[in-house]
């Protein structure tokens, strides 16, 4: 019977766990000239922004330009998030214990495109990335006063190739009006028109949160219900 109560109270631990874990998360906020990304942590604490992002409208029109969370790691230790801008370009964000931007590292389409294979990708604050590919190689990159490494001291390779992929023209998805711009005829949204405000303090509407953690907490609780109703009819 104790072995049962142990049980019951370990799916009960987790599934308080599954509710009250940290989320992070977009929201975006919409003006008359621009979209404001902010990015932002909820916990029991609340909501709070850790880092914004600001892309200009071009014509009034939103330009081939977004900001997109690939995949975050948090602990005691911090956090890391990595967020995209489009297909070619993103920033490696990492945040110290209490969400202080510490670095924030330009990154090209690597990790996305790891993403995109459906390969495993481990951030693991304060400073490291591991990378499972699916035939199970196993790569790491460090961060180091701001800039990666492989980990023998070795500087990240993709760091050389982005100066050669900003000079890529990415042509705007949007064609409303017979308009359509490039990065040829306008300046790069990622270089010009947009601008870092860390520690952004407006919250804009909220996101729809992700329904997989509610997945997980409706299978604990019906396994905890399932659970008793054994115990229960074994008692009778």
């Amino acid at each position: 019977m104790s072995k049962h109560l142990g049980l019951l109270t370990t799916i009960v631990a987790l599934t308080i766990s599954q509710i009250m874990a940290d989320e992070l998360a977009f929201a975006e906020q919409e003006t008359t000239t621009a979209t404001i990304y902010n990015l932002q942590l909820r916990n029991e604490q609340g909501v709070r922004t850790i880092w914004s992002r600001q892309v200009e409208l071009i014509h009034g029109m939103k330009p081939y330009d977004w900001c997109s969370l690939s995949s975050w790691g948090q602990n005691r230790r911090g956090l890391l998030a990595i967020v995209y801008y489009n297909e070619f370009f993103g920033s490696l964000l990492q945040f110290d214990p209490v969400g202080k931007l510490t670095a924030e590292i330009e990154i090209g389409s690597k990790w996305i495109n790891h993403k995109r294979r459906r390969e495993n990708i481990r951030l693991d604050p304060p400073d490291k990335i591991v990378v499972t590919t699916n035939k199970g190689i196993i790569s790491e990159t460090i961060i180091r006063d701001g800039k990666l490494y492989n980990p023998d001291g070795e500087p990240f390779v993709e760091n050389q190739l982005i100066a050669k992929m900003a000079a890529q023209q990415v042509q705007t998805p949007n064609t409303a009006n017979g308009l359509s711009s490039s990065t040829a005829n306008h300046p790069s949204p990622t270089a010009k028109a947009t601008s870092t405000l860390a520690g952004h303090s407006t919250l804009p509407r909220n996101e729809p949160a992700s329904s997989t953690p509610w997945l997980s907490v409706v299978a604990l609780l019906v396994a905890t219900l399932g659970l008793l109703w054994l115990l229960l009819k074994k008692r009778k």
